[in-house]
């Protein structure tokens, strides 16, 4: 539903999205294809990581952690995606632990689930209004009857 629901409700208010995928998971049933994700991205939205596979980060042993960052950011960046170097970790779980491994595998974003509106700049714990079924109504222009 990236391309086909979320991008178009974007696009229609002059938005770009921020569209963090799961690498392990492309071009699987029901997921984007790394074309997809080439497409959004021409069209004005960012393709960044969500982790290899869909495993809460905070709780993988140290070596496998760095290795679901790590193959992510290189498959996204090998098809000339992820280019803010931008990471949302499953679930918004973060630790020290995460961020740390996050910033030795080059992301230089990492947003939780913290609710918030940055006012003070931590690229390692970007702050978020997350919007889904149960926010939606809270104000956001995509969810006005049209």
């Amino acid at each position: 539903d990236h391309s086909t629901t979320a991008a178009p409700i974007l696009e229609r208010h002059e938005r770009g999205g921020v569209f963090c995928v799961n690498t392990g998971r492309l071009g699987k049933p029901g997921y984007l294809t790394l074309d997809q994700c080439r497409e959004l991205q021409a069209r004005g939205h960012a393709i960044e990581s969500h982790s290899r596979e869909h495993k809460r980060l905070t709780t993988l042993s140290p070596g496998l952690l760095h290795r679901h960052l790590a193959d992510s950011r290189r498959e996204l960046k090998a098809a000339a995606l992820c280019r803010w170097d931008f990471l949302a970790p499953p679930g918004g779980d973060v630790d020290s632990a995460t961020a740390q491994a996050a910033r030795a595998e080059g992301y230089s974003l990492l947003r939780t689930l913290a609710w918030g509106y940055n006012r003070k700049v931590d690229g390692l714990a970007i702050e978020s209004i997350t919007i889904n079924r149960r926010t939606a109504g809270w104000g956001c222009p995509a969810s006005r009857p049209r």
